[in-house]
C-alpha cells in the first residue's frame, strides 16, 4: 500500500540537446542584457553602456541578430530605410552602432551573426525562396557597411529536409571575404523524427503512463466526470497514471484516443481527469490480452515501444490530425514539472 505507481514519461531527442536547452535557459537568466530589434527609433546601445570595466559580468555574451524575413513575428526589418523619408532607422545602421558600441566601450559582448526563421518552409510555394533573398540582400548589405557575421543560420526542419534546401548552396550566404562563415541549422520537430513531414526520420517520441488500477465496471455503472461512461455490459476498466494535467489532450476522451498495453490497442473510456483517465479493456470474463492486464502495466499514449518498433500502434500524426494541432503542440504541451523526461 505504500508503494506509489509512476507517473507517466517521456523519451526521445538527444541527450545533448537537452543539455544544451538547459545551459541556454541558465545563461540567458545569467544575463541583464536584453536587446530586441528594431524598426523604431530607440537607443538600442543604451543597455550596451552598462557593461564597463566596473560592470563586466563573469564571461562574455554572444548575441545573434534575428531578422524579420516574412515570420512577421520580431527581427531586423530587411527593407532600406530612408531615415530621411521615413524618420525611421536601417537595420544596418542599427547593427553598425551596436557592433560599434561593442568596440568603443569594451562591452563583454559579442555580436556573432545572423538568422532568421521560415515561415512556410514545408509548402512548394516561392515564400521560403522570397524569404531566403530578403535574408541574403540584407545580410550582403551588412557585410558591405565593414560588419563581420562569424555565423549564419536560415533552417528549421521544414527546410532542413524539404526540397528548399538552404544550406545545401551555402555559397552565397556563408563565403565572406577574408573569413569564412559558419552556417547551422535549427532542428526542432525533426530531433523527434515527426512525420509524415519527414519521412527520412523515424519516431523516438514515446509518453508512457502506468496501470494503476484494474476493476470490473459492472451493466449500468458509470467512470469518471459527467458519467460520461456508462458500462453495457460487465467490462473490465483499468485506470492509468496520466491526465489532462500532464499534458494528454482532454479531447481524446469518450472512446476517442486510445492506449497500447502488451501491444493491444484499447479505447479511452469516458472523460479524461486532471490526474487519470480510464480505458475499456474488453468483457468481464473474456479470455485474451485484455483479461491478462494488471496494476504496473506499461501503457503507451503514443509513439514506438522499442528499437524494433517503426511508428508504434498509436502514431502521433494521427493525434494531431484528429486534434487538427500540430505534433510539436503535443509534445511541448506535456508539463515539464509532472512528466518525467528519460533520454535514451
Amino acid at each position: 500500500s505504500g508503494n506509489k505507481s509512476p507517473g507517466p514519461k517521456a523519451f526521445g531527442g538527444i541527450e545533448a540537446a537537452a543539455s544544451s536547452s538547459r545551459n541556454r535557459e541558465k545563461a540567458a537568466k545569467a544575463s541583464d542584457l536584453f536587446i530586441e530589434d528594431s524598426s523604431d527609433d530607440v537607443s538600442l546601445t543604451s543597455n550596451i553602456s552598462k557593461f564597463g570595466p566596473h560592470g563586466r559580468p563573469r564571461r562574455q555574451l554572444r548575441w545573434h541578430a534575428l531578422v524579420d524575413s516574412g515570420m512577421g513575428r520580431l527581427g531586423f526589418k530587411t527593407n532600406v530605410v530612408d531615415a530621411t523619408k521615413s524618420g525611421g532607422r536601417d537595420s544596418v545602421e542599427i547593427m553598425k552602432d551596436l557592433v560599434d558600441a561593442e568596440v568603443l566601450g569594451n562591452a563583454p559582448i559579442e555580436f556573432y551573426g545572423m538568422c532568421t526563421h521560415m515561415a512556410d518552409a514545408s509548402s512548394t510555394s516561392d515564400y521560403t525562396s522570397a524569404q531566403i533573398n530578403k535574408f541574403k540582400s540584407l545580410l550582403k548589405r551588412v557585410r558591405d557597411a565593414g560588419i563581420s557575421v562569424p555565423t549564419v543560420s536560415t533552417d528549421n526542419s521544414a527546410a532542413l529536409l524539404t526540397e528548399n534546401l538552404t544550406h545545401f548552396n551555402p555559397d552565397d550566404i556563408l563565403a565572406q571575404p577574408n573569413n569564412n562563415t559558419r552556417g547551422y541549422v535549427r532542428t526542432g520537430g525533426a530531433i523527434f523524427g515527426q512525420r509524415p513531414a519527414f519521412k527520412q526520420l523515424r519516431p523516438v517520441s514515446t509518453l508512457e503512463a502506468s496501470v494503476r488500477h484494474v476493476a470490473v465496471l459492472k451493466k449500468g455503472e458509470s467512470v469518471g466526470y459527467d458519467r460520461a461512461y456508462v458500462a453495457s455490459m460487465d467490462v473490465r476498466i483499468a485506470t492509468l497514471t496520466i491526465g489532462f494535467a500532464d499534458g494528454y489532450p482532454r479531447e481524446l476522451g469518450n472512446g476517442r484516443g486510445k492506449v497500447a498495453i502488451r501491444g493491444t490497442l484499447f479505447p479511452i473510456a469516458g472523460n479524461v481527469c486532471m490526474d487519470m483517465l480510464m480505458v475499456e479493456l474488453g468483457p468481464a470474463g473474456d479470455a485474451g490480452v485484455a483479461s491478462e492486464v494488471v496494476v504496473g502495466d506499461v501503457a503507451i499514449l503514443w509513439g514506438p515501444s522499442g528499437d524494433d518498433d517503426e511508428e508504434g500502434l498509436i502514431r502521433l500524426q494521427d493525434i494531431n490530425r484528429a486534434l487538427k494541432t500540430t505534433q510539436s503542440a503535443l509534445t511541448c504541451g506535456l508539463d515539464k514539472t509532472r512528466v518525467l523526461r528519460v533520454y535514451v
